[in-house]
């Protein structure tokens, strides 16, 4: 288990109360390939989508198929005030 501690402002009385981050170690990990990212009034929502290709043999068969599912493996609601820290983050990251 991992476990991060960090002290955060919390309210608008100014309270400082220490968040302790837990990382379970029976957290299931998903692949994703794909992502939807939506937004309603109070929240952003993203889903975190893996695609099922079907097992065929052939290109035909594949034709025949259609389609790929894509299920949703993961929702992540952000409120719009922690969301732009989070891109700055993911901006971060994604240019090392």
């Amino acid at each position: 288990m991992v476990q991060n501690t960090q002290k955060q402002s919390i309210g608008e009385g100014g309270i400082t109360l220490q968040l302790e981050y837990v990382l379970p170690d029976d957290l299931i990990p998903h692949y994703s390939d794909g992502l939807i990212v939506t937004r309603t009034e109070s929240v952003f929502v993203l889903s975190f989508l893996q695609s099922e290709p079907p097992l065929v043999t052939s290109d035909q068969e594949l034709i025949k198929k259609g389609k790929v599912r894509s299920k949703c493996v993961a929702r992540l609601f952000i409120t719009p005030d922690k969301f732009p820290s989070f891109l700055d983050v993911l901006n971060k990251q994604g240019g090392k």
